[in-house]
This record gives C-alpha cells, structure tokens and sequence, in this order.
C-alpha cells in the first residue's frame, strides 16, 4: 500500500476538517522578544524593539508544556528577533521534547555553526528566513545595516548543506524592487521559491511610515505570484474560502484554532491584534485563557463597512489587526487593499 504524504498546510487543512467546529488550539507563535538587532523602516514592532520586558526561561518552559496539554501540535518562535535570547536553544530543546513542530522565524543574521549543530539534533519543521534584498546595498536601505546580506546569505547555504529545512521570505518593499532578480536567482539556485507578501501596515503604535514602502499593487501581486505553484495554493485557499457562508461583518479567525502569545507574557488572538490580551504570568492558565478569549467577541469590522459586505475580503489583506493598527475599513474601491483583491482574482481567472 502506498503511503500518502502531506505537506503541513494539508495536514493542516485536514485537522482543521476531522474537528469541526470544535476549539482547539492547533497552531501558535510566541513572541520571545520584541528586541532585534537589525532596524527594518517597514517593522510593525516599531518603537517597542527598544523594549528590555520578556518572560523568563522557567515561565516559557511552563507555558509551553500547559499549550502541548490543550492539545497544539505547532508553535513558532518569533520576535523581534528571537536568537537574541540566550536560553534560545533551552526554550527549543523544551518545545521538540515535548513533540510540537516548531517553526523559528529569523532574519539569519545570528546564526552560526553551532547553532546550525544543534537544530540537527533538535531539528524544527523550517527555519523561515526573510530576506531584505538581493545585496549589500539594498539590506542598508531597508534594514540600516549593509554588512547583513553576506551574513544572511551565508548562513542560509549552511543550513541548507547541514539539510535544515529552509523556507525565504520577503515583503514586497520599494526598496526590495532593484534586486528583486538577484534575490530570485539566489533561491532559485538552491531549488527554492521566495514567499511574498503585499501586505505592508502601519506598525504596532500606530506609526504610518512604513505604507510609505508599499509597491503599487498590481505589481506587488504580480511579483507576489509569479510562479503557477503561488497561484495553485491562492486559488485553493479562494475556492475554500468561496464555500463558506459568513455572517454579515465577520471577517476573521483569529483566536478559534490559532494563538499568539506577546513577549509580556500576554495571550492574543494574533500578533496584530493586542486586545484582548490576557495575562498568563497572573491571572490566567493557557487553558482558562483560551477559553476566555473564545468567549470574547470575535474579531469583525462593523456591518455598515464595505468589508462587511465584500466577497474578497480574503484576497486584500486587510483585518481587524490592521484596524487595530490604526487604518481604516477601506472607503472605496480604489483603496491599495481593494486593488490588491482585485489583482489577486484576476490572477487566479
């Protein structure tokens, strides 16, 4: 008998199927610290990169043994930028004995060969790198520092020779545009395909400059989804979402099967969304605040909003985390969220 595999986002998928309506916490990230060490114009951290506050190493040990006994089979570990935390590998090492499948969300500059040693024995299910650029010159514009590139780059082929499983990503920025066919022949060489993302917010504190980055939106989607694979998984994702009947001003599902915890130790629906936050170090378990926030409102815009009322409202970008950010439902159609939509269909006619 032949043996089917899965990809994770199947796999995903096909939980999410078996369960139903019930309301599990399958997938979550942690944030370990709003620190970084690079300083990108487009970062939704903003301001609290200069945060010293994170949970210590016995709390996220606890916390990651109470999510695992709630039933989540994956977390991801974010930032800031979580190898700045020295008890990085402890908090890793925890989280593979206790079965999750980790991701770890890095910009690559921090690793090194005996980091690369140790997630071979403790190995992640992907080690999710963004790039900022295809040189030097590009990774200064954005990032303010031009020495990350080689070290990034580096540090990818590594991994890759040492057989971590690596994914690239990349935020379609103007500064990222000029080098955009360096970055593709760098992945492509290694047999891999750079993850886009359109989607560029106003950051955490409700800072706007970093909009000032977006590309036009035809061209962000046109990159965004330049291969038929790209393409292939939107259109799974729009016809899924196409079969669902939702209730006029809902919009999203953050909080019902996902998870973010905050660098204060914090549980959120997501990392955009920072209210309703519930305290994990003095109030709640992670079981008894899962539970409140499922008792919470879930997040929607308001019924008199066009969101409310549009069929696409899966293809924009645009949610409640970016409300909360500080933009507003869209007012028209000609909107950058609206347009983008509208590019994203047309690719997948």
């Amino acid at each position: 008998m032949a043996i089917e595999y899965q990809s994770y986002s199947e796999f995903e998928k096909w939980l999410a199927d078996k369960l139903g309506e019930a309301r599990i916490p399958i997938s979550g990230m942690i944030e370990l610290t709003p620190r970084c060490n690079l300083r990108c114009a487009h970062c939704y951290m903003g301001a609290l990169r200069d945060d010293r506050d994170q949970m210590d190493t016995a709390f996220i040990c606890s916390l990651l043994a109470q999510i695992a006994a709630a039933g989540c089979f994956a977390i991801s570990f974010t930032g800031g930028e979580p190898l700045l935390r020295r008890d990085y590998r402890q908090i890793h090492r925890t989280a593979h004995q206790l079965g999750f499948w980790i991701n770890l969300l890095t910009n690559g500059v921090l690793v090194d060969a005996s980091l690369i040693s140790f997630l071979q024995q403790y190995p992640p299910r992907a080690v999710e790198v963004t790039l900022y650029g295809g040189n030097e010159d590009s990774y200064a514009a954005l990032t303010g520092n031009g020495n990350a590139f080689y070290r990034v780059t580096h540090n990818i082929d590594a991994m890759l020779q040492a057989g971590l499983p690596v994914i690239l990503k990349s935020v379609l920025l103007k500064p990222v545009l000029a080098s955009m066919d360096e970055m593709n022949a760098f992945a492509t060489e290694r047999g891999l395909e750079i993850l886009f993302d359109a989607g560029v917010t106003p950051d955490l504190l409700q800072d706007f400059s970093p909009t000032d980055l977006r590309l036009a939106p035809g061209c962000a989607v046109d990159i965004e989804l330049d291969s038929p694979k790209k393409t292939a998984l939107l259109k799974a994702y729009h016809d899924r979402m196409g079969q669902r009947d939702a209730a006029p001003g809902f919009t999203c599902g953050a909080g019902h099967r996902g998870f973010h915890v905050d660098y204060r130790g914090n549980l959120l629906p997501c990392l955009m969304l920072r209210e309703p936050a519930f305290d994990l170090i003095q109030q709640y378990t992670f079981a008894s605040a899962f539970e409140a926030m499922g008792r919470a409102s879930r997040p929607q815009f308001p019924e008199s909003s066009r969101c409310s009322r549009c069929d696409l409202q899966h293809l924009c970008g645009f949610c409640p985390g970016t409300v909360a950010c500080g933009e507003v439902p869209p007012g028209s159609e000609d909107s950058f969220y609206c347009k983008v939509a509208k590019s994203r269909l047309k690719k997948l006619q």
